[in-house]
């Protein structure tokens, strides 16, 4: 039972760890962007061909690692929309 308990904590903690580096990520692309160091459009559209390059050339074809690779860019996709669409003009 205390195995349990240790595993479930180091999930909880894992995946606090994940939330805590999308919001670090999110609060930084947002900074250049607003400050015009970053254009969203060229960097949205960046995203989205690097995902699409890790898919094509991954030595790993697996269905498991195309999903990792698709759920971790589809994450970091939707909070790019969410930082638009809080200040649209900024962006």
């Amino acid at each position: 039972m205390k195995k349990l308990i240790l595993a479930g904590k180091l999930v909880e903690a894992t995946l606090e760890g994940d939330q805590v580096t999308r919001l670090l990520i999110g609060n930084l692309v947002s900074f250049l962007m607003k400050n015009g160091t970053v254009s969203y459009e060229d960097y949205f559209q960046f995203t989205q061909q690097t995902k699409k390059y890790l898919i094509e050339t991954s030595e790993d074809t697996s269905e498991s690692k195309v999903k990792m690779i698709e759920s971790i860019f589809d994450l970091h996709l939707d909070d790019l929309k969410e930082i638009k669409a809080i200040d649209p003009k900024k962006t």
